[in-house]
């Protein structure tokens, strides 16, 4: 194929809310197909783990089966108004979980509401039920007219009034009832069986998605998301046919202790976001042809999964090196947007052969490398504020280590050696060295030796935290970076283990 056809094509965009042609290209996993049936209610995952394309085409196709669908996107600004405004003086600040709760519940109610009375045509429903419902919006017109989020705020308004009354000591009893009538949602009582009716003849999904959008860890946005995690489990549970989704990246969930014990209760509704090699080919793939047929008008449909790629690409990285495809899924953690992007920019890039070759793809790597580190430190800024300033101190060092030097390398961090400004707190502060591993290694900074059996044969490999998430990082002593970052920080890739051998492996 010709270098300029190849440049022709685009396998599509990084975020799904922006593709227009996802419905073209998309892979139906089997997490994608336990939402579609009901089983999954909860998706975490890290950004760039295609949470967002899983509800796009779900939403698509229940609204083609007639269900009644609601994206709900809390704004970018949502959390700095929660910590700014505080809806809850410091003495009511154990109100604010069962808060947050209650207004998420109140809003998702609404919501059904809303949706049923706003598409009854072509749709036989319990007139007498569909009217208590319409009578009850109709007294409440402002919820008609209010955004989700707006109905949310308000809810918490209610709640920090009375609260503010409760604890200065005037009308004590009054307030405690009224505390007591809100977080019993008193006034949706005598039309939540009009809504059990209504939804026992129509599916409602109503999903919360990109939550991420201005997380700052602050204590609100926590209970903020743990709020919504206990509304959703019990609406769920209290309306069978209403279908309440929520994606949560994987850091944020880990910053929020709140969801633990429920996560354990309910551990059969949640699903993790985890991809492998083979499924990340078939997407690649399955974009490739689409590009193909489309932009190039080939007739791809006898064409093997292999084929297709290697009409564009390589084979291998040079005459006797690794697979091209090998080389750059060794380079990702495992997510759909990383070699979405790398795939593109390689298509971009290419000017001179045929194929895509070796030579090219190293050429974007260099870019790839550098926008990933920056991704990783943005991706975890909460949690790990000045990472980037960590990763930096492994620059121009071997890309193997053994945990004694990377102890060693702690240390020189938290004594000053190296300066690491931002990241002073969560290094200093009650933090061991092994802790600094399990972070590098959580963060995809650094992988981890480890040997398994396979067909009956010991095979030893390193592997990522995105491969085995619940591997004992303890009994580990031997470690590499991670291929995505070395690039950009000049590591070099020896065959020895950094103050050790590679025989020692």
């Amino acid at each position: 194929m010709k270098a300029e056809l190849i440049r022709d094509l685009n396998i599509g965009g990084l975020a799904a809310e922006n593709d227009n042609f996802l419905s073209t290209y998309f892979l139906e996993t089997n997490i994608y197909r336990r939402v579609a049936l009901g089983h999954t209610k909860i998706l975490i995952g890290n950004r760039g783990s295609g949470k967002s394309a899983i509800f796009k085409m779900l939403a698509k196709h229940e609204r083609s089966k007639g269900s009644l669908v609601e994206q709900i996107i809390p704004s970018d600004y949502l959390y700095d108004l929660l910590q700014n405004s505080r809806q809850f003086d410091s003495s009511a600040e154990w109100a604010r979980l069962s808060a947050y709760n209650t207004g998420w519940k109140f809003v998702i109610l609404v919501t059904t509401m809303k949706l049923l009375t706003q598409n009854t045509n072509k749709h036989r429903y319990n007139q007498d039920a569909l009217g208590r419902v319409r009578t009850f919006l109709r007294e409440n017109s402002d919820l008609q007219f209010s955004m989700p989020m707006e109905i949310f705020l308000n809810t918490l308004k209610k709640f920090s009034n009375i609260s503010r009354i409760t604890f200065n000591g005037l009308h004590f009893e009054s307030a405690t009832q009224q505390l007591d009538n809100l977080y019993k949602l008193a006034d949706l009582q005598k039309v939540i069986p009009a809504i059990q009716e209504l939804t026992k003849e129509r599916r409602i999904i109503i999903m919360f998605d990109e939550l991420d959008h201005g997380w700052d860890a602050s204590d609100d946005a926590r209970q903020f998301i743990a709020g919504l995690f206990k509304a959703t489990v019990q609406i769920n549970q209290q309306f069978p046919n209403i279908d309440v989704l929520v994606t949560i990246r994987e850091e944020i969930y880990e910053n929020i202790p709140e969801l633990y014990d429920d996560s354990q209760k309910i551990r059969d509704l949640i699903e993790f976001i985890r991809w492998s090699p083979q499924d990340l080919f078939q997407l690649i793939v399955q974009r490739i042809r689409y590009a193909m047929e489309t932009v190039l008008d080939v007739n791809t449909k006898k064409m093997k999964p292999e084929t297709l790629w290697h009409s564009i690409f390589d084979e291998r990285m040079s005459e006797d090196g690794e697979r091209t495809f090998r080389y750059i899924i060794e380079r990702t953690l495992y997510r759909p947007r990383e070699i979405i992007f790398f795939v593109n920019e390689c298509l971009r890039a290419h000017t001179k052969h045929n194929k895509i070759d070796g030579k090219t793809i190293k050429q974007v790597e260099r870019l790839y490398s550098r926008y990933r580190t920056d991704d990783i430190a943005s991706e975890f800024k909460y949690q790990f504020p000045g990472l980037k300033q960590v990763i930096e101190t492994f620059r121009l060092a071997n890309a193997c280590w053994t945990r004694e030097a990377l102890e060693n390398h702690w240390l020189e961090i938290v004594d000053g050696d190296k300066k690491c400004p931002e990241a002073r707190d969560w290094l200093n502060t009650d933090s061991t060295p092994s802790d600094f591993i399990e972070t590098l290694w959580r963060a995809g900074v650094f992988r981890a030796y480890m040997k398994l059996q396979e067909n009956g044969e010991l095979l030893s490999c390193f592997v990522g935290s995105h491969e085995e998430p619940s591997l004992n990082l303890a009994i580990v002593d031997q470690f590499e970076m991670h291929p995505m970052f070395r690039c950009h920080l000049g590591v070099r890739s020896v065959n020895t283990i950094h103050e050790s051998t590679h025989n020692e492996l």
